[in-house]
């Protein structure tokens, strides 16, 4: 039953391909310089791979590379649908079949009858190092492929923005053929993960609103505790996720004592947040995820997941190196030098507050360490 829904399904996007493509290109009279542009050669792609593999469906076979190659054409449909996202109920664009209705059938092909739990790490950096070539390709050959992508993204970062997109959505098409592939194996390995994933999306949320997607807005941020504390947990967290599901480990993260420092400096930030209610950014949500939400998450994510007496009893006083160097850097070494106002927000004196931060953490750390240590 399952095959002949997905054969009808399969070819009723070849059928939809051929008309959107026609459609397309009947507006000009070149059919190649149209094909040229990113929306067209992506469905072409697609077209491409699903023809062998509606073929191949017949007789019940389906190659490991191809389910690769389709992984990879699935990322470029993501991206095409998210460029072209504000067309979502313009159905009467002539766009609309080819950059809305196609890509979600694939993602939808992809989500429903391929085979999960195929892809290796290694196919992440394959799908990314392939469209890197096609980008440096157009762009020395100057067709109008790069310079769609460019003008969707309309920063004078647009370039890291686009391979931050492309690594984001290789890592959720990558966790979700894990995560569909193991779940039955492993029912906690899944809610680990989704707890993690959605800390994930709330940091980058937080992050990108903040830094207005500009990279140099985004390192000189990093003056900020909240907003340099709350990066390194964002790291911890994807490198805990991608552990998990590379190693097979169980939920525990690689290094619970480094993420149990992490998340004791990120509850620091939001007491801190309570004491002197979000002035560092105002009061909107931005602050309320970075400063409340995402340390409440992480310390979850270590009381509910990582290994039962996992920390050593001097961990909280080593945990005071993170404070100390923030402190150290931006308060006396670059402060003369860049004129910081990291700190003119304080009505104290900045070295007192820091102080009593230090005790806090102390503080903080060892009431970690109990919990941990008498988790069930």
């Amino acid at each position: 039953m399952k095959k002949n829904i997905s054969l009808l399904y399969r070819l009723t996007f070849i059928i939809f391909a051929v008309w959107g493509l026609i459609e397309y290109c009947d507006e000009t009279t070149s059919i190649f310089s149209q094909l040229a542009h990113f929306a067209p050669a992506v469905i072409l792609l697609c077209l491409l791979c699903i023809i062998p593999v509606f073929i191949l469906s017949l007789k019940n076979t389906s190659p490991a590379f191809l389910i690769e190659i389709k992984g990879g054409i699935t990322l470029l449909s993501s991206f095409l649908l998210i460029m072209y996202s504000h067309l979502f109920f313009a159905f009467e664009n002539s766009k609309w079949i080819l950059c809305i209705l196609l890509p979600i059938m694939l993602i939808l092909d992809w989500l429903l009858f391929d085979k999960k739990g195929s892809f290796m790490p290694r196919d992440l950096i394959i799908w990314l190092g392939i469209f890197a070539g096609i980008i440096l390709l157009s762009f020395f050959m100057d067709i109008p492929f790069l310079s769609d992508i460019l003008n969707f993204l309309k920063t004078s970062d647009n370039l890291f923005k686009l391979i931050f997109s492309l690594l984001g959505l290789s890592l959720i098409l990558y966790l979700l053929d894990s995560l569909m592939g193991s779940s039955k194996k492993n029912n906690q390995l899944f809610n680990s993960t989704l707890l993690r994933l959605i800390f994930i999306f709330l940091e980058i949320f937080c992050i990108w609103d903040i830094s207005s997607s500009q990279l140099t807005r985004f390192i000189n941020s990093f003056k900020y505790y909240s907003l340099f504390i709350n990066f390194l947990c964002l790291l911890c967290i994807v490198i805990t996720v991608l552990s998990c599901l590379i190693k097979s480990r169980k939920n525990s993260s690689p290094f619970p004592r480094i993420k149990g420092c992490l998340t004791s400096n990120a509850l620091l930030v939001t007491i801190f947040f309570g004491v002197y209610t979000g002035s560092i950014f105002g009061n909107g949500l931005t602050c309320l995820l970075l400063c409340v939400v995402c340390p409440i998450i992480i310390l979850a994510d270590c009381l509910i997941y990582d290994e039962k007496k996992a920390y050593k009893l001097y961990d909280p006083f080593l945990w005071m190196i993170i404070p100390v160097l923030h402190f150290g850097a931006t308060y006396f070494v670059l402060k003369p030098y860049f004129d910081l106002r990291t700190y003119s927000h304080l009505s104290y004196n900045p070295l007192t507050v820091f102080l009593t931060a230090l005790g806090v953490q102390i503080l903080l750390g060892y009431i970690m360490l109990v919990l941990n240590k008498f988790k069930k």
